[in-house]
């Protein structure tokens, strides 16, 4: 993981147990590998991929999205048609739309290779445009996943695919069994709570999901231990099929393979949510926890490559001031308080959701009327508060007037 802030809110979009996800794997004009770079925001992995041999599309490479996704208007604009299937999207949330609407026979292009014959899907994803802070147009996921074996080197900000025939495992990575069930991956952790308590559990690995472990209810109700030490409830987040109640914890470790994250987030939800509160899995597996390793992801040969990076090791760190932000599209630079965490030091400085943020210093502002603008994106707002007991100033504007409120981050948990 980068040493930057992560936003504590759910992005990802866990669809890879979906049915109907089946597709042709047919692969043309394909190099042997080929690398690019990615834009990293807030843990999500932005690449440009086209449709169709369409514009560069801004999507999301996610691990967790069964078919490669893109959102209903940019699918017409593509002139994109819907083959008349449909399947339901198995998303962390509740009360939304989960209907996937298929359309087939369509050429995937991503970092020089081409995909042919693939099945994509049309599915709102706008909630990763507010949250982000980034406009996006879709996810790719599934496609690539099950036909290239795919190295993320998330420090050096490059993704490289590989035809599985011609991957070797390069040296100083370690290898980690994946399940691999479709355009699903399942892999193991070997969990210890704040109490010591030990238990394995099988996580669906979802590189769109920024936090580093989300759980399923029904497995933390089996293992009440890993809900030891503090947690704190947030404000209702998003994710696909709708808003869900979550609170946030830590564990005292994650083991992958033979290796042991020390001090991560986790998240717990109300109820086991929306459509994967039927599956067997202990929770997800998040970019917190991939994002500090160098990443080769081989589910052709039913491996995860794994080699720590500079990351590793490092503290985690949780929303530092309690501001949950978001944009409103198309006005990316106008930067939202959507919800406040209730204690925080941000509502206790009386900050309040609704509030637009118009700029901010870790020294005092000049009076507020002077508005000034912050000039920055949502991500780097977010990543500028995740320091701990950084003095903030912020001047934001509520029903027209313009106030200046202070107060000092600290981590909540």
């Amino acid at each position: 993981m980068r040493s930057e802030f992560k936003f504590a809110a759910i992005f990802a979009v866990a669809i890879a147990l979906a049915a109907g996800n089946s597709f042709a794997q047919t692969a043309a004009e394909m190099k042997s590998e080929h690398t690019v770079s990615f834009e990293p925001v807030l843990g999500l992995t932005y690449v440009e991929g086209r449709v169709n041999g369409s514009r560069p599309l801004h999507m999301v490479l996610d691990t967790g999205a069964s078919d490669t996704v893109l959102k209903p208007e940019i699918a017409a604009e593509l002139g994109l048609k819907h083959s008349g299937e449909t399947v339901q999207a198995a998303g962390q949330g509740k009360g939304a739309d989960e209907t996937m609407r298929l359309v087939k026979g369509v050429t995937l292009e991503f970092a020089g290779q081409k995909l042919t014959d693939q099945t994509i899907a049309t599915l709102s994803v706008d909630y990763i445009d507010r949250e982000a802070g980034q406009p996006t147009d879709g996810l790719l996921g599934g496609n690539i996943f099950v036909n290239f074996v795919v190295h993320e080197d998330y420090a050096g900000h490059t993704v490289t695919l590989i035809r599985p025939e011609k991957f070797v495992a390069p040296k100083g990575f370690t290898a980690v069994p994946l399940t691999v069930a479709g355009t699903a991956s399942l892999l193991q952790l070997h969990l210890v709570g704040l109490g010591g308590e030990k238990i394995d559990g099988l996580f669906l690995l979802d590189s769109g999901q920024v936090g580093s472990v989300f759980f399923m209810s029904s497995f933390v109700d089996a293992h009440p231990g890993l809900k030891s030490g503090r947690l704190i409830a947030l404000p209702p987040v998003t994710a696909v099929g709708g808003d869900m109640q979550v609170s946030v914890g830590r564990l005292a470790s994650i083991g992958v393979g033979p290796f042991v994250v020390a001090g991560p987030p986790a998240l717990y939800p109300s109820n086991s949510p929306g459509g994967l509160a039927s599956t067997p899995i202990a929770g997800i597996v998040g970019a917190q926890v991939l994002g500090r390793f160098d990443v080769i992801f081989d589910y052709p040969h039913g491996m995860l490559w794994l080699k720590p990076n500079a990351e590793f090791g490092k503290p985690f760190f949780t929303n530092a001031s309690g501001l949950q932000l978001e944009v409103e599209p198309p006005e990316f630079h106008r930067v939202k308080v959507r919800a406040v965490i209730a204690g925080s030091p941000a509502e206790q400085a009386g900050v309040m959701a609704g509030d637009i943020v118009v700029a901010m210093s870790n020294t005092p502002l000049e009076d507020a009327a002077t508005a000034g603008s912050p000039q920055l994106t949502l991500a780097e707002i977010s990543e500028w508060l995740r320091e701990t007991e950084r003095d903030v100033y912020l001047r934001i504007e509520r029903a027209g007037r313009l106030l200046v409120l202070h107060f000092k981050t600290k981590q909540l948990v």
